[in-house]
C-alpha cells in the first residue's frame, strides 16, 4: 500500500510539474524584457521668429510620420532615413502635436509633443509704427517698411533691397520677425532693421553685434539674450538669417 500511494504522489507530482510548466511558457521568462514598440527620440526648436521646428530620430528605418495638430491639422514630414522633420508655425497658447511614425519593418510607434505658448513681442501695431519711424529716421538708404494693416498670420511684411522681412502674427500680437538676406549688398537693409529694433526695445547694442560677428568667425549659429529679447544669426545655403523672438524666462 506504502509503495502505492508513494507512486501516486510520484505521478501527481510530476503533473503538476508538467501543467505548470505549461503555463509559464506561455509568458515571458523572467528577467527577460517585454517587447515595446520602437522608440522614437525627438526635439523641438523654438528659436525662430516664425515656426516651431521638431526633427526626430529611431533606431529603425522610418516608412512614414503623420503629424496631427489638436484641431485636426495635418503638416508635411520630411523624411530621411531614421531620422524626420517638420515645422509647426508658432502659437501664442500651449499646444500638443501627436505623430504616427510607421516604421519600414512594419512596426509602430505614437509621440505626443509639447509645444510651449511664445511670449509676444508686442502689439503688431505698436511694433509697426515705431519701427517704421525709426527707420525711416536712421538711414534714408533702408527702404523696408512694415505695413500698418495686417491679419493674424505669417507673411512677407516687406521685400527690399534683396532682403526680406518675415512677420508671424496672432491675436494682433507680433510672435516673432525673421529676416533673410541671399546677396550681401542686403547686409545694410538687415542692419537697418536690427538697429532700429534695438533702439526701440532698449537692447543691448554691443552684445547684439558680437552675436552677429560670432556667426561669421565660427560659421555656426549664434545666439544672444538681452532685455527679454533673443536673437539669433545663422548661414544656410549661402542666405543669412536674423530671427527675433520674446526670451523665454
Amino acid at each position: 500500500m506504502k509503495a502505492f500511494r508513494m507512486k501516486q504522489c510520484v505521478i501527481i507530482f510530476f503533473l503538476l510539474v508538467a501543467i505548470l510548466s505549461g503555463c509559464t511558457l506561455k509568458r515571458p521568462p523572467r528577467g527577460m524584457p517585454v517587447k515595446k514598440a520602437p522608440s522614437v527620440e525627438t526635439h523641438v526648436d523654438q528659436s525662430g521668429g516664425l515656426s516651431d521646428y521638431i526633427t526626430g530620430e529611431s533606431k529603425f528605418e522610418i516608412k512614414s510620420v503623420t503629424s496631427i495638430r489638436e484641431d485636426g491639422t495635418r503638416d508635411q514630414v520630411t523624411i530621411d532615413g531614421k531620422n524626420f522633420d517638420l515645422s509647426i508655425p508658432a502659437s501664442i497658447t500651449d499646444k500638443k502635436l501627436k505623430l504616427k511614425v510607421i516604421f519600414k519593418n512594419g512596426k509602430r510607434a505614437n509621440v505626443e509633443i509639447e509645444l510651449p505658448k511664445r511670449e509676444p513681442i508686442d502689439s503688431y501695431d505698436t511694433f509697426a509704427d515705431q519701427m517704421n519711424e525709426a527707420i525711416n529716421d536712421m538711414d534714408e538708404n533702408a527702404e523696408t517698411r512694415f505695413p500698418s494693416t495686417v491679419k493674424d498670420g505669417t507673411f512677407i511684411a516687406d521685400d527690399k533691397n534683396d532682403a526680406q522681412t518675415w512677420v508671424h502674427i496672432q491675436e494682433g500680437k507680433l510672435l516673432g520677425l525673421s529676416m533673410i538676406a541671399g546677396e550681401e549688398a542686403a547686409t545694410p537693409e538687415l542692419a537697418a532693421i536690427t538697429v532700429a529694433f534695438i533702439l526701440n526695445y532698449e537692447v543691448d547694442n554691443d552684445k547684439v553685434f558680437r552675436a552677429f560677428n560670432d556667426l561669421f568667425e565660427t560659421g555656426e549659429a549664434s545666439t544672444v539674450t538681452s532685455n527679454g529679447y533673443q536673437f539669433t544669426f545663422d548661414i544656410y545655403d549661402y542666405n543669412l538669417y536674423i530671427d527675433i523672438i520674446k526670451a523665454v524666462d
